[in-house]
């Protein structure tokens, strides 16, 4: 194959940082298949010792034991050889390269050199032998000079051509090499192991259309040649786009050339479904492909593809969901699935899928028809959402649907829609289908409107809870804590009561009660509801500080009307709240106050000192504490 000095525009382009691992290193040749025939190791001894004394009978041990890799001993027999007949430079050449095998450079150098000293026969042999040495030495300057005398002294061995190609092409000049190897190719007992050489040498050099026709020339040279094969397919994987249809009668050729490997077969499928021309012929090659590498989630996605246009809908429902259990998260697998899941009538799922899809890519919402609103409510597109929201709810009202068009009437500020749009339409709802999802909707999105600040808007919700569930005693409560920020403390207090009633062990209820009795000054009360809810929450740090607040404002009363043994011992009470609310809330500057208050009305004054102190480190300037320190010292 003559180098060819112009060189066309490539057809195609190649990732080549990738591409380059996909190749064996340069040069790459083939060796020879070894003869199995001829006499044995056991049948040339015994020729030796019948006739110790022929040169020729321990030449051809020699070379069997080198072919046997008994290099110390092929070595002796080739030196008998040589002394018993000098003058023969096929033994020399022979004894260098044995020393040559066994790295012994200095000597196959000095036997090769004194072999063209004596201008033994056949010199081009030998000048082979010493190229050889020197490329194994990586002297490749020296190599080229011998092996270039080796060729002009027997033009015709295809080996010096070949070993010269090598040579050139670890030095990168690429032209002269490929002018050598086709110097070799006219003799070569395996050309299309040259071909391939070739066809990588070209393909280093990202001449690739010269690439494939070497490794096209390898195959025509022999169809069994795998290597080229394989050069071949992975060159047109690489291409951009690949180049499937040139693909499959490769991948058929290799598969049937490699049999126990899985790769081939994989690809094949692979390239089937990925041709245009070819998919409608690719399910029986998929599913082998499949069944080789079943984890490989492209794979079960061609197929699910496939499985799809040809009206199988729950077979390619199994293969997405297997793609997307091995790549979750791909934007193409989430596509399909959802449009399978549609196809079998899951419509919930399939608007899961897409909502997991536009999550991670925005620009998958395109054509998700009624799911739309629920895509760009996810995708924070509030106001673009209510009307596909409002749309969908005409045709199918689900409760989910509902909160999501009141969130989003609730994040653009139109409080007034989640009223008369939402409330509305959850009201007929309800009354045509009395369930129990459907009224969980008005607790769900009274809650948002509460943390809104919307009171109003958010206490009709929980009253409308309340109407079709009258013994829904966290609808009661919210009710409660509605009117608790309204600040009308008795209508609070009344739901609080009924909640209680339904739920008496329930902390939170007897706080907020707790809470409302306080802004009614009705300490009594107060002290009660707190203590109660600090003994069904040992954990409610705010439950155990304004229980013991309540606690020590009676025992300062107490102590107003003289009576000190009933103080210290509320202070006692209330030290003891104190502490635990301390304890829950360590950096709580409040409790801690409280705390050292209750240790002076329990007369324990180091206590409250040490308590103020503490206070003191935590918050320097608290005058509360200043104060108490300095009442506290100048009493003692």
């Amino acid at each position: 194959m003559a180098a060819s000095s112009g060189r066309q525009r490539r057809p195609w382009r190649v990732w080549w940082w990738v591409a380059l691992g996909l190749f064996s290193s340069l040069p790459a040749t083939y060796a020879v298949p070894a003869t199995t025939t001829g006499p044995s190791l056991a049948d040339l001894a015994a020729a030796v010792r019948r006739q110790p004394g022929s040169a020729d009978s321990h030449y051809q041990l020699g070379l069997a034991l080198r072919s046997a890799g008994q290099l110390e001993q092929a070595e002796a027999e080739l030196v008998q050889a040589r002394r018993l007949k000098p003058s023969d430079g096929a033994v020399v050449y022979e004894l260098g390269m044995a020393q040559l095998d066994r790295r012994d450079y200095s000597a196959a150098t000095a036997t090769l050199t004194a072999g063209l000293g004596k201008k033994l026969k056949p010199a081009g042999l030998l000048e082979y032998g010493l190229g050889r040495v020197k490329t194994a030495q990586d002297s490749l300057s020296a190599a080229s000079v011998w092996l270039t005398r080796a060729t002009l002294a027997d033009p015709t061995d295809w080996r010096f051509h070949q070993a010269l190609g090598d040579v050139y092409a670890a030095q990168r000049v690429t032209e002269m090499a490929v002018a050598e190897y086709d110097q070799a190719l006219t003799g070569a007992p395996a050309p299309a192991a040259l071909h391939c050489t070739i066809g990588r040498l070209y393909y280093r050099d990202r001449q690739l259309n010269q690439a494939v026709a070497a490794w096209r020339a390898a195959v025509a040279a022999d169809s069994t040649c795998l290597p080229a094969y394989n050069d071949l397919i992975n060159l047109y994987l690489i291409a951009s786009p690949p180049r499937y249809e040139e693909l499959v009668p490769l991948l058929r050729r290799a598969t049937v050339l490699a049999p126990d490997s899985s790769r081939y077969a994989v690809e094949l499928g692979r390239a089937m479904a990925r041709s245009p021309n070819l998919r409608t012929a690719a399910l029986a090659d998929l599913e082998r492909a499949v069944s080789l590498a079943p984890q490989d989630g492209e794979l079960q996605f061609l197929l699910a593809g496939l499985r799809r246009e040809r009206g199988e809908f729950g077979l390619a429902l199994a293969a997405y969901e297997q793609a997307n259990r091995i790549q979750p998260g791909s934007a193409d697998v989430l596509r399909g699935l959802a449009e399978a899941q549609k196809a079998i009538g899951d419509t919930a799922a399939a608007i899961a899928t897409l909502q997991g899809l536009v999550s991670q890519d925005t620009s998958a919402a395109a054509g998700v028809g009624g799911a739309l609103g629920v895509l760009l409510y996810e995708q924070g597109r509030y106001a673009e959402a209510i009307p596909h929201l409002r749309e969908k709810l005409r045709t199918t009202p689900k409760p989910i649907l509902y909160r999501l068009l009141a969130l989003s009437y609730i994040r653009t500020g139109d409080f007034a829609s989640v009223l008369t749009q939402v409330k509305s339409g959850l009201d007929s709802t309800v009354a045509s289908r009395p369930d129990r999802d459907y009224a969980i909707e008005y607790s769900n999105i009274g809650a948002e409107l509460f943390r809104a600040k919307q009171y109003d808007a958010a206490l009709a919700m929980f009253q409308a809870r309340l109407a079709g569930d009258p013994a829904n005693w966290s609808a009661m409560l919210n009710i409660g804590l509605i009117q608790t920020e309204r600040k009308d403390y008795n209508a609070a207090i009344t739901a609080l009561k009924q909640a209680a009633q339904l739920q008496p062990e329930n902390a939170q209820i007897q706080f907020v009660q707790g809470v409302c009795y306080h802004h009614l000054e009705n300490r009594s009360a107060a002290r009660a509801a707190f203590v109660r809810a600090a003994d069904l929450d040992p954990k409610h740090a705010d439950a155990h500080k304004m229980a013991g607040l309540y606690l020590l404002l009676g025992a300062q009363e107490l102590q107003r009307q003289e009576k000190h043994p009933e103080s210290q011992a509320m202070a006692k009470r209330a030290t003891a709240q104190l502490l635990q609310a301390v304890e829950l809330a360590p950096t709580g500057v409040d409790g801690r106050v409280l705390l050292a208050q209750s240790y002076v009305l329990a007369n324990q004054a180091d206590k409250g000192i040490a308590a103020f102190a503490r206070v003191l480190e935590l918050d320097p300037g608290n005058k509360e504490a200043t104060e108490g320190m300095k009442r506290l010292k100048a009493g003692n």
